[in-house]
């Protein structure tokens, strides 16, 4: 059974069970999600697989399995794990098209709908090719049907996207331009476009209203590869932003100053005299971007830290103040550390000398719980139920609707910059 092997992995209890006393690591979810993958291929029992997950107090089980395999398909896992992944994801809900590629790639159909090349239009050629050899003209003549042909060859399915739930249409490719619709979960709109990362489409709906979605809220199909970069995307400021702050920057002097590294969307501490380093930039990992989900995704601290001209240094002490864990970067990439992270407290971070002493400012606290108003809403979360405006948006992260949006499923990058 799905049940025996999942609590065999988290060690003979349920996860249910284990929740009251401990929190289940990532390292284990993830390994009980695969052992529910791999008996379902062999089993194919949709409602066994369900109760297993249901084990594991996920807050979406389709995303969550899905988040594994992009995961996987990321970092060049194992084949038929990832594989044995997607299967299930095909069968708890629609199946991203990251996904939907893999499974072409190994020789897998991803969906049953199949695009076939008609072939009987190039027929008509050799019936007309005997036909008097005297008269020139008519070859020429009853070769004009072939054009038909190599348009019927080359015709490619009309790229669409369905949206998975109920999903904000907005007028430009971002969460700061305004709503101008939605789409129901399910409803269907074709692809006009998409921005140059690929993680917005313009769309059409059947109603003829244009706009654009997100990407990671609906799943798209069809000729999606050959979507062109919209040419007209609004330039104008988006009507739901905070006015900008020149206007009560300019009383007084402070406006002449360099800029200077630090990033300017929330206040950083000033360093002490002599702290060789500052906070340039925290953030939340935006919604769509790697694996973050509505529905999961990872959840650590990411930190890097560079020189003044931006690039990365190795070998710099940094310690998460909760913990008390050091890690010198370079241990996970060019001037990059990794920090897990906690429920209710800790995700401190500060840079410290070979004495453990600080020569940096620290960091807010970064849990895994619901991340503070202005990251949130700065990384898109916004968009998962969709809130209709940033107000109804606050009074939901307020009022903590994990319906809504993710739970703990949180990625956090700082960035720490030498003075000198």
């Amino acid at each position: 059974m799905i049940t025996i092997v999942v609590s065999s992995l988290l060690g003979g209890c349920s996860s249910k069970e284990q929740a009251g006393n401990e929190a289940l690591t990532p390292e284990k979810r993830n390994a009980a999600i695969v052992a529910i993958a791999q008996q379902f291929a062999t089993t194919q029992d949709v409602e066994a697989a369900k109760v297993a997950l249901d084990e594991l107090n996920l807050s979406d089980q389709a995303q969550s399995v899905l988040a594994l395999a992009e995961s996987n398909i990321a970092q060049g896992a194992d084949k038929q794990t990832t594989l044995e992944l997607i299967g299930l994801v095909k069968a708890l809900g629609p199946v991203s098209r990251m996904a939907s590629d893999y499974l072409t790639q190994h020789g897998q159909t991803p969906s049953g709908d199949i695009v076939a090349v008609a072939p009987t239009t190039p027929t008509p050629a050799p019936t007309d090719t005997p036909i008097p050899s005297t008269n020139t003209p008519e070859p020429t003549d009853t070769q004009t049907p072939e054009p038909a042909a190599t348009e019927t060859a080359t015709a490619l399915p009309v790229p669409r996207v369905v949206a998975q739930s109920q999903a904000n249409l907005r007028q430009g490719p971002g969460t700061a331009y305004p709503v101008v619709g939605s789409m129901a979960g399910g409803e269907q709109a074709d692809v006009l476009g998409r921005n140059a990362e690929g993680t917005w489409w313009q769309v059409d709906l059947t109603n003829g209203t244009e706009g654009w979605v997100n990407a990671s809220l609906v799943t798209a199909s069809g000729a999606v590869e050959g979507v062109a970069i919209a040419q007209n995307i609004p330039t104008l400021l988006p009507t739901n932003t905070r006015p900008p702050s020149p206007p009560t920057a300019t009383a007084g002097p402070v406006p002449t100053a360099p800029p200077g590294p630090v990033a300017t969307a929330t206040p950083k501490p000033a360093p002490n005299p002599g702290t060789p380093y500052v906070l340039s930039s925290l953030r939340v990992r935006p919604l769509g971007q790697d694996a973050q989900q509505c529905g999961g995704g990872e959840h650590n601290i990411f930190v890097t830290v560079v020189d003044p001209a931006g690039n990365p240094i190795d070998g710099v002490r940094v310690r998460e103040v909760f913990t008390g864990i050091v890690h010198g970067t370079g241990e996970k990439g060019p001037g990059r550390v990794d920090f897990d992270i906690y429920m209710d407290g800790g995700g401190q971070i500060e840079i410290v000398d070979e004495s453990n002493n600080p020569i940096s400012p620290q960091t807010r606290g970064m849990s895994a719980n619901l991340p503070d108003w202005d990251l949130f809403q700065a990384a898109g979360y916004c968009e998962c139920k969709p809130y209709p405006d940033v107000d109804s948006c606050r009074a939901g992260w307020e009022a903590r609707d994990f319906r809504y949006m993710p739970n703990t499923h949180y990625v956090y990058d700082v960035v720490f910059q030498r003075t000198n």
